[in-house]
């Protein structure tokens, strides 16, 4: 597969979901998404969001900001550690 990060369907069979949220009191949650594949859930990802005057679907979508900043993060440190075992092995790095 190329090194190429752009979205497009198809590329694996996971997949990520709103799977609720766990009021925390004065408006504030932590919100849950379960990332799955066609074996089942693999993991949940919570996130505490802080309320602000957008009601519960401002929240949600302030959730998934968070969700989107963790996944990007997660691919940063794959790539350095990608970049590290090619090193090793002795492979250019694009």
């Amino acid at each position: 597969m190329a090194d190429d990060l752009s979205a497009s369907d198809g590329i694996s069979d996971y997949d990520v979901r709103f799977e609720g949220l766990d009021s925390e009191g004065h408006g504030s949650a932590t919100v849950r998404f379960a990332i799955s594949n066609e074996d089942g859930r693999v993991a949940t990802l919570s996130f505490f969001v802080e309320p602000e005057s957008d009601g519960v679907a401002g929240l949600i979508a302030r959730a998934h900001d968070e969700l989107i900043d963790a996944l990007r993060q997660m691919l940063y440190r794959a790539d350095v550690l990608r970049r590290g075992y090619r090193t090793q092995a002795g492979q250019r790095n694009p």
